[in-house]
């Protein structure tokens, strides 16, 4: 197999948003021998802790929107389940909206509360973490 012939389909990639998007989401859902995400284990220190955070504001949310996502993928995202290319067809037929819904949600399920950035997105979106 030729350099052209691996590279070639990376350059409609690059060029068109839209399906690198989906790309991403596909890959982020399935993952593949370069992409592993993994969701935020989210380890209380303590029991009480624990217990809060199962019933705050956000899980329910978040629960929601793996629900959303589930129907609109017909199965659980990041479950290992559905090939990539199953996954991908799926994604071809949905919004572009719909496809910022499901990176957003995959976004958020993977961000590290161990990373800066949390702080920085705070302040961005106008978190009050007392609201959760």
């Amino acid at each position: 197999m030729s350099i052209c012939t691996v590279t070639q389909p990376r350059k409609p990639t690059f060029s068109e948003i839209a399906l690198a998007l989906r790309v991403i989401a596909a890959h982020m859902l399935t993952g593949s021998e370069l992409w592993h995400v993994t969701a935020e284990p989210q380890r209380a220190a303590v029991p009480e802790i624990a217990e809060g955070l199962a019933r705050n504001r956000w899980q329910e949310a978040m629960e929601a929107e793996r629900k959303a996502i589930a129907k609109l993928i017909d199965g659980e995202p990041q479950s290992g389940c559905i090939a990539i290319e199953n996954i991908f067809a799926k994604l071809q037929v949905l919004s572009d909206d719909e496809v910022a819904l499901i990176l957003a949600y995959l976004m958020a399920k993977t961000l590290s509360v161990h990373s800066p950035l949390i702080d920085t997105l705070g302040q961005t979106m106008g978190t009050q973490m007392r609201d959760y």
